[in-house]
């Protein structure tokens, strides 16, 4: 089965205009709401109200905000109003009401808050601030292939759902994917029309059974509407179960009040970073180190690993890489057998595109025991692309590696920079690794559970050049797995230009080796791809994105 879903950014009378009049006048119908909805121009759409009323028993389901009143009844249980106001220059205002409640259907308040909110785009991040004093925050959003200021900020996007399902029900609600018959119900008091349409789905392995339903409340004799409701409830166990002790968990998004005309440009105050605490500002976006105070020669150790962690702000704007990479035991990962081929070069240059494209170039080319490129050269190209809701990558070999492909699905991955991006560091691969930086602090780092992470880094300075290098020393607590991976940096002009990655690798059962991956860096603004693309079509095999590591 496939869920719907409504991506809902973490997170009474609806004015109306440019309604046919003969629509407005029409008996209620599914056909009349579907047309009156169609209506709705959201870009003319300056200001409206959003209730968020959210509960998770015991987990957190992309809910806006962490708040309950009562954690034995509920991780998150809340009551939020919102007062948008839009600007056409990406900007949003909002004055926020946050209620905690304690109870699923029959709900008490327990606290309420009262806070300002502003979302804007900036440098490519969307930030979203809450402002209350010492509970402020803000969180920080990258834009990326599948994140923009319009996907962020998407609660309007319930008009065009609610649109969807009174238009095409057995579409929306498929029934082939397990999905109960639709129920339409459309009922008229004094002017007042609602129209409900809901489904539900019974469960399976993958999903709990859930139930969605969207309500539309319109007004005829002022030809405006009172309400726009989408709710979705998940079950522990069964659809049959009573609401207040069987739901795991509720989302109901509600629109109201919306306003019409032209925005305006925003030439107000903008809260920004300084506003807020360190350690409630998230996802921040890294920062050039200052050395400028450094005489040359060598650098605190601190200041290094703070470069380490901050070594994307120097890298964010990669268009290539030419690359060489050096790697023991190679192996045919589209093959089920996974036939070895022996220690291998991989030698190459890597474009990252504007339109979402990224193509990889290169060879493979044999290394003798002293790591010597050795024989004939055998040409491969690997291409990925955005697809829809999927970032597909193909790789056709010559030799060595059967041609397959992979894909991904947007859900799935935390940023398209994962697989969209030149820069390796931002690689699933290779960040796993190097967040050790991040993660823990100079010296040895014992874990509760008896493995233990080494950081060590040093660097010097010469005039606007900077060198570093960082070592992540990692023991099994089993002592059966060890190893020790190696970064060097070259950096001028707070621009990363060369990247050395040494992995030294240590297990009972292969011994000791050592991969070498080394890339440099050109920085400039991406262009479109115009060439020609890769035809997946023509490749026959599937593999995971994982499958493809580094290459």
């Amino acid at each position: 089965m496939k869920k719907k879903y409504l991506l809902i950014s973490i997170i009474s009378i609806i004015s109306f205009v440019g309604c046919d009049e003969q629509i407005t006048e029409e008996v209620a119908s599914q056909e009349k709401v579907v047309s009156l909805l169609s209506k709705i121009d959201e870009n003319k759409i300056n200001a409206y109200s959003f209730t968020d009323r959210n509960y998770a028993y015991n987990f957190y389901n992309n809910s806006k905000y962490a708040v309950t009143g009562n954690p034995k009844t509920g991780l998150i249980n809340y009551y939020a109003k919102h007062q948008f106001k839009l600007f056409n220059n990406n900007v949003v205002n909002d004055d926020i009401e946050v209620t905690s409640l304690d109870g699923v259907e029959t709900t008490k308040d327990c606290s309420t808050a009262l806070a300002k909110g502003q979302i804007y785009l900036k440098d490519d991040y969307v930030y979203d601030y809450f402002i209350k004093d010492e509970d402020s925050f803000v969180n920080c959003y990258e834009i990326d292939a599948f994140t923009s200021f319009d996907t962020y900020f998407n609660y309007l996007s319930i008009i065009g759902m609610a649109q969807s399902a009174f238009s095409d029900p057995s579409t929306y609600f498929p029934e082939t994917s397990g999905y109960s018959t639709p129920k339409i119900e459309i009922t008229t008091s004094e002017g007042i029309e609602t129209y409900k349409i809901g489904s539900s789905y019974a469960g399976d392995s993958s999903y709990k059974p859930y139930i969605i339903d969207f309500e539309i409340v319109y007004n005829s004799n002022t030809h405006t509407f009172n309400k726009i409701m989408y709710k979705e409830r998940s079950m522990f166990a069964s659809l049959d179960d009573d609401y207040e002790i069987g739901t795991s968990s509720l989302a109901i998004y509600t629109i109201t009040n919306l306003e019409f005309g032209d925005r305006t440009e925003y030439n107000g105050n903008y809260y920004s970073l300084d506003d807020i605490k360190e350690d409630s500002i998230h996802n921040a976006p890294k920062k050039i180190v200052d050395v400028s105070s450094f005489e040359d020669g060598n650098l605190p150790d601190e200041t290094v690993l703070n470069i380490f962690r901050n070594i994307y702000a120097y890298s964010n704007h990669v268009r290539q890489i030419n690359y060489s990479m050096l790697y023991h035991n190679a192996f045919d990962f589209a093959n089920t057998d996974r036939p070895d081929f022996g220690d291998a070069y991989f030698v190459g240059k890597l474009v990252s595109y504007k339109n979402n494209i990224v193509d990889n170039n290169g060879y493979i080319q044999l290394a003798d025991k002293n790591d010597q490129p050795v024989g004939d050269k055998y040409n491969y190209r690997i291409f990925s692309k955005v697809i829809d809701d999927l970032i597909v990558k193909g790789g056709i070999f010559s030799k060595y590696i059967t041609s397959s492909f992979a894909c991904v699905s947007k859900n799935s991955v935390t940023s398209s920079r994962d697989y969209l991006d030149a820069n390796p560091l931002y690689w699933p691969e290779i960040k796993e690794i190097y967040n050790a930086f991040s993660l823990y602090n100079l010296g040895n780092n014992r874990l509760d559970g008896g493995e233990t992470y080494q950081i060590n880094v040093s660097g010097t300075k010469k005039g606007t050049s900077l060198e570093i290098k960082g070592q992540i020393h990692y023991r099994a607590s089993t002592f059966t797995v060890e190893n020790v991976d190696t970064f060097t940096f070259n950096i001028e002009n707070d621009k990363l230009m060369y990247c050395k990655f040494n992995s030294t690798g240590e297990t009972r059962s292969d011994g000791k080796y050592t991969d070498i991956y080394e890339a440099k860096f050109v920085h400039a603004d991406k262009e479109d791809f115009i060439g020609e693309e890769m035809n997946f079509d023509d490749i026959n095999t599937q593999v995971t994105m994982e499958d493809f590591a580094i290459i």
